[in-house]
């Protein structure tokens, strides 16, 4: 009995620790890409200006992530849409999911490599 308990905590689909876990990674990670623009608008910001204002810094950096970010989480987590993809994932066969594991890593190790990227390209446009 205890280990199903502890087993429904840790992987319910609805509310299980698992899925909270993935809401946050899958913020943290898709949040790189948007992050991109970020670093280029404040490397021009910071250019053309000199100096910012921590106003402008921080809308600089937040406004594109949420932009990007917010209807993608939408999509997926509201309204438990997730859901209804686990549904569909159960009855794929193993080389589907071999396909997917490989894309979603492809996909998170793009996310880190934009970002080293974009601070790379923030910092080029300041010693240009």
């Amino acid at each position: 009995m205890r280990e199903q308990q502890i087993y429904e905590f840790k992987h319910d689909k609805k509310n299980g620790v698992y899925i909270g876990l993935s809401k946050y990674e899958f913020g943290y990670v898709y949040s790189c890409y948007p992050c991109f623009l970020s670093f280029l608008m404040f490397g021009l910001i910071l250019k053309i200006n000199g100096d910012i204002t921590p106003i402008v810094m921080i809308g600089t950096l937040a406004v594109p992530i949420g932009l990007g970010y917010i209807p993608a989480y939408k999509a997926v987590f509201s309204s438990d849409c997730y859901l209804e993809y686990f549904k569909e994932f159960e009855k794929e066969n193993r080389d589907w999911h071999r396909k997917w594991a490989r894309i979603t890593t492809a996909f998170c190790i793009g996310g880190v490599l934009i970002s080293l990227l974009s601070i790379a390209a923030a910092w080029a446009i300041l010693l240009w």
